[in-house]
Formats: C-alpha cells, structure tokens, sequence
C-alpha cells in the first residue's frame, strides 16, 4: 500500500470510529441500552484497527475480538483492560442475539459504568497510540 493508501484507510476507520461513538452516546441517552453498548464495541474495534493499520501499514485483520485486535499493535495491555475489552467484546454477540440475560442487565447503570470505562479506553487508545 502506498502512503496515501495507508492515510485512507487510517481516516476511514477513525471517521467510523467517531460516527459510531456519536451513535452510542445517542443510543444511550434514548434509553436503548443494549444497542448503545453494541456501537460502544464498534467504536473501539475501529479505533483499534486504525491503529493496526498506522502502526503495520497494512489492512486491519477481521474480526471482532477487542482483545485479539489490540494483541496486533506494540500497545502494552494492562490487566484491566484486558478484562475490559473482553466484556465490551461480548457486546458484540449479546445485542445481535440479545437474550432476557442481556436486555436484564443493561440498565442505565450498568451502561453508565460501561460507557465511563470505554471512554477512558478510548483516550488510552489514543495517547498511547499517538493517534488522533
């Protein structure tokens, strides 16, 4: 890929990142919980495969595992967000395929303590990253 290229695909999924950010905060001040965190998940996971492609210069893997997208950077990861970015994974499946599990436990609460630890991510992500 040429640097061109490279700056596209870099712009392209920090634009998405941004969109399904502004779309979770408005999921979230909807009431629609379980969707608001699902955007939380995509936010992330295009964050991350911006990294991936500004730090290796190529495509940005497949997949939706938070934890096995960052583990392609030269990011250190803590413990906790490891544990972090394994639940906002699950995200991902749960608001799909939502179950009365998942509708049950996403209460304003629980979306508030989850978009509080996802936003702190987020600028971790970008000041470790260097990305903007």
């Amino acid at each position: 890929m040429t640097k061109k290229d490279i700056k596209k695909l870099i712009d392209y999924w920090l634009q998405g990142h941004e969109y399904d950010w502004a779309t979770a905060l408005n999921l979230n001040r909807s009431g629609r919980y379980p969707y608001a965190l699902f955007f939380v998940h995509l936010a992330i996971e295009k964050l991350i495969k911006a990294i991936i492609v500004a730090q290796t210069e190529k495509q940005a893997p497949f997949g939706h595992n938070l934890v096995f997208l960052l583990a392609k950077t030269n990011l250190e990861l803590s413990e906790r967000i490891v544990r972090s970015l394994t639940e906002i994974s699950t995200f991902n499946i749960e608001a799909r395929y939502p179950g009365d599990a998942f509708y049950s436990i996403t209460t304003k609460d629980y979306a508030r303590q989850w978009f509080k630890t996802s936003k702190e991510i987020i600028q971790w992500l970008k000041k470790e990253s260097k990305i903007k």
